[in-house]
């Protein structure tokens, strides 16, 4: 079975895109942060990408703006990973 190539969330809600060094501990430390805020995902994706990185994407369907950027902060004081970035999605009109 081929990995999937694209990842498609739900259409709403705050998607957060991680890169990471390829680290067993990386996307579970990500998701704890999740779990002990009480959020729940929607969609989950990672892969690993050449030269020993990991890119993670998690989709979170009910969080507000600030605390997206606290729980980004967060996801970057761990020691594996390189960057974050959160976008917002919606539904297109």
């Amino acid at each position: 079975m081929d990995a999937p190539t694209h990842f498609q969330p739900n259409q709403q809600g705050t998607m957060f895109d991680v890169t990471a060094l390829h680290d067993a501990s990386t996307l579970c430390r990500i998701l704890s942060l999740f779990t002990v805020n009480g959020l729940l995902l929607d969609a989950i994706n990672a892969i690993s990408l050449a030269g020993g990185m990991q890119r993670i994407q998690l989709s979170c369907p009910e969080i507000s703006p600030q605390r997206a950027e606290i729980l980004k902060a967060k996801i970057g004081q761990i020691i594996t990973v390189q960057s974050s970035q959160i976008a917002r999605l919606a539904i297109a009109a």
